[in-house]
Formats: C-alpha cells, structure tokens, sequence
C-alpha cells in the first residue's frame, strides 16, 4: 500500500511538472528573451509543396486556396505531388497542370517524406514551404511565414495550425488541447528551444533540407525535418 501511495504521488507530481511547471516556465522565459526579427515586406522566392495520396475529395479545394494566397506571383510556384494516388486525384491535379496554374508531379508509393525530397528536387523556390492537403491557409499565410527568414541565421519556421470547432465534445476538446500545444510551441521557438515544427504547415530554407533522410523509412517528416535544421544551425522558430 505504502509503495502504491508513493507511486501515486509521483505520477502526480510528474503529471503537474509537464503541464503545469513547465509551461510556467517557458512563460517566465519569454518574458525576459527578446522576440525575433519578422518583416513582412521581406518577400524570396517561395514553392509551396503539397504532397498527396488519394485527396480526391479534396485537392480541388487545396489547390484554388493555394491560388488564392496574397504573395508575388513571379515569386510564387506551387507543386502538387501525387504519392502514388489511386482515385481520382492525379486527373484533378493534371486538370489544373495543363492551365499552367500549378506544377504536378506524379510518383509511384514511396511515403511523405519521399514525395517531399522529389518536388525539392524540381523546386525553384529559396524557400519551400510544406502543406498538407488537409491543411488550408489564410491570404497572409505565406509573408507570415517568410517574414522571419529576413534574418539568416533561422532555418525553419512552423505555422500555426487551427482546427474548426465541429460538431461533438471531441471536436471541441481536440481544438482546446492544440490551443495548449501551439502555445507551448511557440514559447519554445521564442525561447530557441523548439524541436519540431507543425507538420500540417511549416517553411525552410531549401539548400537546409535533408534529401538524404528521404531513404529511410517510418520517419516522422516534420521532426525528421526540423531536427536537421536545428543540427545545422543551432536555431529553430
């Protein structure tokens, strides 16, 4: 009994230092470190890469917001890259293709990270910027992103992702815990001790991508990522 309680107690104590003590920590730190350089009017050269694997239901609706984002459109391309899809997403993606709105590409299966390196291999763009599908952006999305890499010693810099409330307690209890998850995030990249970028939506410095991670399996893409930046440069947003 006596073991029970201590292990209790523990766990609770375990409990309250990672989702209380260190947030308050990371808070207090924020406090005292200076924010980082942003100009919004900094604008490079930007693909946005979207990689796909049967989003035939929604790829029309990715696409035309893509089109839709405020950004230089001599300073802007996007490529749609298909992993191996099966329905009818390749015919939607080459529909917009042949109007020369986007670029495609279409490969056989080889998982996220793989279709990743293959549109940075074709990829113009000083900064690429990596979208999932499902993962629709706001007018200012772009020079929100890019506006941090006017100061050259930032790699990569993670979006902000915000889920619609639906219908249902799940729904709601999902967006609560993300509001948490982005805050600590971005306490953690004001701090300079963040260690992964948000998948669904983050930017990087092309020549700072790790092609060669691509040949390995069951990676975490924007860990993977985010990882080697932090390795190469000592700081991450």
């Amino acid at each position: 009994l006596s073991m029970m309680i201590i292990l209790f107690w523990f766990s609770l104590i375990l409990l309250c230092a990672v989702y209380l003590m260190y947030p308050v920590v990371l808070f207090l730190v924020n406090r005292c470190v200076k924010k980082h350089t942003f100009d919004k009017s900094y604008t490079p050269s930007v693909t946005l890469i979207v990689p796909v694997y049967n989003e035939e239901s929604i790829i029309k609706n990715k696409i035309l917001n893509c089109l839709a984002v405020d950004y230089p459109r001599d300073k802007y391309e996007i490529i749609v890259v298909s992993d191996g899809s099966s329905d009818g997403t390749n015919a939607i993606i080459q529909k917009y293709e042949q109007q020369r709105l986007i670029r495609g590409l279409f490969l056989t299966r080889g998982g996220k990270l793989y279709a990743l390196k293959k549109a940075v291999e074709i990829a113009s763009g000083e900064i690429l910027v990596m979208s999932d599908a499902s993962a629709f952006l706001e007018p200012e999305t772009l020079k929100n992103l890019t506006g941090y890499f006017v100061n050259k010693k930032v790699g990569i810099v993670s979006g902000v992702e915000k889920i619609k409330s639906g219908i249902g307690g799940i729904s709601k209890s999902e967006g609560l815990y993300w509001r948490y998850e982005t805050k600590i995030k971005e306490w953690e990249g004001n701090a300079g001790v963040g260690i992964s970028a948000n998948g669904p939506l983050y930017a990087i410095r092309k020549y700072l991508f790790p092609s060669a991670l691509a040949e390995k399996k069951n990676l975490c893409d924007d860990f993977a990522v985010s990882m080697s930046v932090v390795t190469a440069l000592r700081i991450v947003i």
